[in-house]
């Protein structure tokens, strides 16, 4: 793998993940990949519901973004001061694995 390829990674529920470092909140956090509770997809501004699932892919202005819910270990503040926060929605380049427990996929972006 060259330098300038970035590993993408696919998660499946139960799959151990930690929360970047380069990410702006929640940095080095672990939790596990799941499925938002009852009521998230009513609030969500985008209209993009998780409809059951793990995961949804929304718009941004490079192009689909996969986010994945992840309910925290322990509950964090975000960068605003707001919170504790449970559980929250992460895109999939803020978060990474964490083995021996995740059982997804990896491909290689350029």
């Amino acid at each position: 793998m060259a330098s300038e390829d970035i590993p993408i990674y696919t998660y499946d529920i139960g799959d151990r993940v930690r929360i970047s470092t380069k990410f702006t909140w929640a940095r080095g956090a672990t939790g596990t990949v799941d499925i938002p509770p009852v009521g998230v997809d009513d609030i969500l501004v985008d209209d993009i519901a998780y409809e059951g699932r793990h995961r949804r892919i929304v718009s941004g202005r490079k192009g689909p973004i996969e986010m994945y819910w992840v309910v925290s270990d322990e509950p964090q503040i975000d960068a605003d001061g707001d919170g504790p926060y449970a559980e929250a929605e992460f895109a999939v380049d803020e978060i990474e694995p964490i083995a021996p427990n995740w059982h997804g996929t990896t491909a290689v972006q350029n």
